[in-house]
């Protein structure tokens, strides 16, 4: 007989983070409009260099937007702002805009400045059961998003 009684251990959040963690926003509101006010251009000249042969070339181009295949496209959209984890050489959060976009029948993810669209792998609950954890993927970079069960819900529906 042992003295040792094996008991379930508590929940344990998920220690695998990745480094592009975004938690909701404290006092966060959804805000609910149309696409194109979030595909805007720069003013002025702008531009990005590359670099060839240890030579920087300049391409420079007039009014570069946020998210460039929207431009000229009206869809009904929800925008919650979280805040990004603090990473490397950086002390504190900085907000991120992230978008739900409904093209027809279905709805698209995005996050402002980030020009891949989202792909769901999975979805849980979080923490103490009142907050949910999305794992997705921005291209090949793997993005958690942690938001409320109003806020999920209301962007994503109900969790089955």
């Amino acid at each position: 007989m042992s003295l040792l009684r094996s008991r379930p251990a508590p929940p344990q959040p998920p220690r695998d983070l990745p480094i592009n963690t975004y938690y909701e926003a404290d006092g966060a509101d959804i805000y609910e409009g149309d696409v194109s006010e979030f595909v805007a251009g720069g003013e002025g000249l702008q531009g990005y260099y590359t670099t060839k042969g240890g030579w920087k070339y300049s391409h420079p181009s007039r009014g570069i937007t946020n998210w460039p295949d929207l431009s000229g496209k009206h869809a009904p959209v929800k925008v919650v702002t979280l805040m990004k984890k603090a990473a490397f050489q950086k002390r504190s959060r900085e907000p991120v805009q992230f978008a739900a976009i409904q093209m027809g029948e279905r709805t698209g993810y995005r996050l402002m400045w980030d020009n891949n669209w989202l792909q769901l792998l999975r979805r849980n609950t979080f923490g103490s059961g009142d907050q949910q954890i999305l794992r997705m993927m921005s291209g090949d970079t793997p993005i958690a998003i942690v938001l409320t069960n109003k806020t999920a819900n209301a962007l994503f529906g109900e969790m089955n």
